[in-house]
């Protein structure tokens, strides 16, 4: 058999195929002229622009402007273009049509960036101008300052008018504001103005109306300049300086002259962006008699018809805000505006998206369209993003990444920011809690958008204590009618704060809050149901009500889901459920919820056991001053759990947990100060905490309490340190543990009855005392000071019958508590025992318990072990 080599079959594969693909060619190529010729471009150009790149590049250049005979069409542009190969100018070009977007093509800023990347490299000096700009704005993608120096600089330096422009465009927005006052860097900026301006760059013109405006970099302030600079600025090309060029008119009172400029651009230029900024003096009712929401609405429609962004994106806005509102032609608006690149309407797609407004809810979708917006310069986007990191919706929650956010955007002027700015800062989310910083931001939000924040001011009253200034503002707010005002007001009366507690007031306003939309007030008025405070215990209708509130993604409400599920309360109890909801309100930031991850995490239900995580939600919450998570942390550090041991940092968490009001915090940090665990020894400073927890009727502390009253303390360190006795007190603790059946309380008042201390003497009493201490009570244990007790007065006949045997019965039940005590009396028994007493004598065994006794730190046993031997 003959064998070919793969050149020689290559080869003739190719004879074969030629003439096909030649007549593909052929075919295709009188396809391109037969269209452009259709288009009404000249025949002759149309044929010879297949061997031209030249021409092919001017043929791209009529489909991309458009003239009276050919319509602009993007796709058939980028065709020409791309035919043109290599060539910079036709990469620049191709690159302007991504960055665009609109007639047929989607914007694509990297696709845009790739392409004028080609053409800086050929060394094009628009293209340069253009990643420049790119990275300098961030237009939807992240800004680099140093990648558009770099770039502003090669075009300057290739002599184009517009890096000149773009370089003091840079140097202006990236100098510290402390060069701007020095003569050479001033003169640097004029000098690249200069050059740009003698090129003709409208850009330049309007920059240097900006410096005169606001009378920055050595120049003085002149707003007449300032409109002249802007109105050449218009004149050579950009249009938007025709808008701060009216700005400037209206600030003046020059409503004549601002219409007169602008209907002379919209008439002679049709000037779109003209006939938004007309359109938006119509819209303004301080244009006095000119006030015309109809021929703003004939303004903005007429730029949407040109396909002009801002004209798509306010018929849009007027959709969405009517009454009704038509969110289907809202979303068409928005979306032609975001074709053609409008931050505005990629912000409100965000925002129907994130929320479901005429449209399924996608936090993808959402999230896309906020964040084109944001790196277009949107504040309002950035804002949202912001929001939507702070409460975990649709984005892991990030308390540092909403804070750089939101202050971006309040720092920008937005109002609403500011305001969340203010939240941030009163509940101490990410940031230190600050309610002075928020006060200001609160503030800051009214005088920048008139915003009603007063039941945000009356709210930091409420934590301030200042609860009659509180209740004027949310009063005053409330004539509005205003749902936060009237929530807060309601958590005043079910309180008491600066009001008598009035739960039918409570109620009262709760439900006109939930009238006028608020959403706190539901799970408010749930928990009223819940705990009976309308009257009756009603928990289904408090479910009900949390499940409307937890529908809106209120954590609160959420987090009363999970609450109810646990306990069975107003539905089926379901640990899963109420897991899944209390990790859904952690993740939307509601701090007790996270104490309740942990401790599922902790104790692996429904998943399995991991102490580390449940550790990192026990922080989380316990930087929120949860008080039970700030427990769990004093717990694990105290015995290493899922963290170093560390009794210090275990006394840290005890003690913070005790400043914020938990009660068996108080107790434990009493007890570490007793006993040095993690601190100094410091008995004064720990009676102080179990006065606390005595006050919220701890019986432990009640009974150290009445104990502590009942003889005085005097610090040895400090003398001035002192605790008086004082009889009446230490009556009125020791009754709170009596009330709660506390075997210590009770253990304490039998020896009161013993030695008449507090009482009278009464035996009788003493022992039946001891009797119910010895037996303990659920859940508290048995006293065991007790059993001794009631063997010495067995042994002596104190207030019952005298008993040798009985004695030891109730000694050997203390000594195997490890009762000192006991072991002495024992010992001794068993030494001293006598026939008549009914105990076998045993000087071996009670010359052991006494010697137990000594080694014990029992100073009487050693005292007597002493004797004994010598």
């Amino acid at each position: 058999m003959k064998t070919f080599s793969l050149s020689v079959l290559a080869a003739a594969i190719a004879v074969m195929l030629a003439p096909a693909v030649m007549a593909d060619e052929i075919e295709a190529q009188q396809k391109i002229i037969n269209e452009c010729v259709k288009d009404g471009i000249q025949e002759n150009v149309c044929t010879e622009s297949l061997k031209d790149p030249k021409l092919q590049i001017f043929i791209g250049g009529q489909y991309f402007n458009g003239t009276k005979k050919v319509t602009p069409d993007y796709t058939k542009a980028l065709s020409w273009f791309r035919m043109a190969g290599n060539n910079p100018v036709a990469e620049y070009n191709i690159g302007l049509i991504y960055e665009l977007g609109g007639h047929g093509v989607m914007a694509d800023t990297h696709t845009a960036i790739a392409h004028y990347t080609n053409a800086a490299a050929g060394l094009h000096p628009g293209a340069m101008y253009k990643l420049g700009r790119i990275y300098s704005n961030g237009n939807k993608m992240e800004i680099d300052l140093v990648k558009a120096g770099e770039y502003f600089r090669e075009s300057h330096d290739l002599g184009y008018p517009y890096g000149s422009y773009g370089l003091a465009l840079w140097y202006v927005n990236t100098m510290p504001e402390s060069y701007w006052t020095r003569p050479d860097m001033c003169q640097k900026v004029k000098d690249l103005l200069q050059k740009a301006e003698d090129g003709n760059v409208p850009e330049a013109f309007t920059l240097d109306g900006v410096l005169h405006e606001r009378g920055i970099l050595c120049t003085e302030k002149n707003e007449q300049r300032a409109i002249e600079l802007y109105n050449q600025a218009s004149y050579e090309g950009d249009y938007e300086a025709q808008g701060m060029s009216a700005r400037l008119l209206i600030r003046q009172g020059n409503f004549d002259e601002a219409f007169r400029m602008l209907n002379a651009s919209v008439n002679d230029e049709n000037n779109n962006y003209a006939m938004c900024v007309l359109a938006d003096l119509y819209a303004n009712r301080a244009a006095g008699s000119r006030y015309s929401p109809e021929k703003a609405h004939e303004y903005f429609k007429s730029a949407a018809d040109n396909n002009a962004p801002c004209g798509l994106f306010h018929i849009g806005l007027e959709y969405f805000q009517a009454t009704p509102p038509d969110y289907d032609k809202a979303l068409e608006y928005f979306v032609r505006a975001h074709e053609f690149g409008s931050a505005d309407a990629e912000y409100y797609l965000g925002l129907m998206y994130s929320r479901g407004i005429g449209v399924p809810e996608n936090s993808s979708k959402a999230i896309r369209y906020l964040q084109n917006a944001n790196l277009a310069g949107n504040i309002s986007a950035q804002n949202a993003l912001g929001e939507m990191l702070l409460n975990g919706d649709g984005l892991k929650q990030n308390y540092k990444r909403a804070f750089n956010f939101i202050s971006k955007s309040a720092l920008a002027g937005l109002p609403e920011a500011m305001v969340s700015l203010g939240r941030i800062y009163a509940k101490g989310l990410g940031q230190p809690q600050d309610l002075a910083m928020a006060r200001e931001w609160y503030l800051k939000g009214h005088e920048a958008g008139g915003l009603d924040v007063l039941p945000y001011i009356g709210e930091l009253d409420v934590l301030e204590g200042n609860y009659q200034q509180a209740l004027e503002n949310f009063t005053e707010s409330e004539k509005t009618p205003n749902p936060e005002a009237e929530y807060w007001l309601g958590h005043m009366y079910e309180n008491g704060l600066g009001v008598d507690r009035n739960y039918g007031e409570a109620q009262k306003y709760y439900e006109l809050s939930i009238k006028n939309g608020g959403v706190r007030a539901l799970a408010a008025l749930g928990k009223m149901y819940r705990d009976g405070k309308t009257g009756k215990t009603e928990p289904e209708k408090a479910f009900e009500l949390f499940t409307k509130a937890a529908a809106l993604k209120d954590p609160e409400a959420i987090f009363n889901i999970a609450r109810a599920y646990e306990n069975g309360s107003g539905v089926t109890a379901d640990s899963q459920k109420a897991y899944r909801h209390f990790s859904d309100a952690a993740k939307r930031g509601h701090p007790e919820a996270m104490y309740y991850v942990g401790r599922y995490l902790e104790e692996g239900v429904f998943t399995n056991a991991n102490i580390q995580e449940a550790v990192k939600y026990y922080k989380l919450a316990a930087e929120h001053h949860v008080p039970e998570a700030e427990m769990a942390m004093g717990r694990c550090y105290e015995k290493g759990l899922g963290v170093a041991r560390s009794l210090p940092k275990s006394y840290e968490s005890y003690l913070s947990a005790a400043a914020h009001g938990n009660r068996e915090a108080m107790r434990i940090t009493g007890d570490n100060l007793i006993n040095g665990n993690g601190t100094e020894k410091d008995p004064y400073t720990a009676y102080q905490w179990y006065q606390k927890a005595a006050d919220l009727d701890d019986p432990y502390s009640a009974t150290v309490a009445a104990a502590i009253y009942t003889s005085g303390y005097t610090d040895p360190r400090n003398p001035e340190r002192i605790i008086a006795a004082n009889p009446n007190k230490a009556r009125e603790y020791l009754k709170k543990g009596i009330n709660q059946n506390f075997p210590d309380a009770q253990a304490f008042l039998a020896k009161c009855y013993l030695d008449g201390r507090l009482t009278g003497k009464d035996p009788k009493k003493a022992y039946d005392l001891f009797l119910k201490a010895a037996a303990g009570n659920p859940p508290f244990p048995g006293n065991q000071e007790s059993l001794y007790y009631l063997g010495y007065m067995t042994e002596y006949g104190i207030g019952v019958t005298q008993n040798f045997i009985s004695a030891v019965t109730w000694y050997e039940q203390a000594v195997q508590l490890h009762n000192h005590d006991a072991e002495l009396a024992l010992g001794l028994l068993y030494l001293n025992a006598t026939p008549s007493s009914g105990i076998t004598q045993d000087r071996s065994l009670g010359m052991r318990l006494i010697r137990d006794a000594a080694n014990g730190g029992n100073m009487e046993a050693a005292k007597v072990l002493e004797q004994l031997e010598k």
